[in-house]
């Protein structure tokens, strides 16, 4: 079984969510690329390539590249992020972040009952593959 998601509609929902815009591209087939536009006057953009380590059957480890001084900007930036996720849920040591899905409310039964296979990144959406326990 598998479920696609569209950039877009990821885009819509975190705007939603975080009150934050981003702009989310294939980068490769194991990656995406995050753009934020601050709307700052001289603040340039701040963009991430987000890859795809490895996809567990309720779990999903990234990690993530930029620039040096985009680094430094995530670092701060991040773990005010994390605090919108519930306790558990986004785990991060470096550049590597797990996210636990099964810690999501709404996740949890679901998982009991699927496990995640693989993510596939496309041109325009995400698809993501899963099976049932």
């Amino acid at each position: 079984m598998n479920l696609t998601v569209a950039y877009n509609e990821i885009e819509t929902k975190v705007k939603e969510l975080a009150k934050v815009s981003l702009l989310i591209r294939k980068y490769d087939e194991k990656s995406l690329k995050v753009v934020y536009a601050s709307g700052i006057p001289f603040m340039p953009d701040i963009d991430v390539v987000l890859t795809i380590v490895n996809v567990y059957s309720d779990k999903l480890e990234l990690t993530y590249s930029c620039s040096p001084l985009v680094g430094k900007a995530v670092e701060k930036l991040l773990p005010k992020a994390i605090e919108r996720f519930p306790k558990g849920v986004v785990n991060i040591n470096g550049k590597n972040i797990m996210l636990n899905l099964a810690e999501i409310d709404k996740l949890e039964k679901v998982l009991k009952f699927l496990s995640l296979e693989k993510i596939e990144v496309n041109d325009d959406n995400i698809e993501v593959f899963v099976a049932v326990r």
